[in-house]
């Protein structure tokens, strides 16, 4: 699979002057027919931030990096395939 496609192109792309800002939209169902509705906007990010975390990671493709982000923020109910990276990965403060 070509690991270039998506928001790791869209980065790339735009160099430093590209800012990713991630947002993830969770439902959660309370009843059968109540439901609630929440958006999470993370901090966004340069692709020069993802490189450098990319330097000492370097087994994780810009676009795990990049869902790392967004999944931290996620429910863990909500991380999907991101689950288990997320719980080891520590990003960089």
């Amino acid at each position: 699979m070509n690991e270039r496609r998506g928001i790791e192109l869209l980065l790339r792309k735009g160099r430093e002057h590209a800012l990713a800002q991630p947002v993830a939209i969770v439902h959660t169902k309370i009843r059968p027919i109540v439901a609630r509705t929440r958006i999470i906007v993370p901090e966004p990010f340069t692709y020069a931030e993802i490189l450098a975390e990319q330097e000492t990671n370097p087994g994780l493709s810009v676009t795990d990096l990049a869902m790392l982000r967004i999944g931290r923020e996620l429910p863990p109910e909500n991380r999907g395939f991101y689950a288990q990276m997320v719980r080891e990965f520590v990003m960089p403060s």
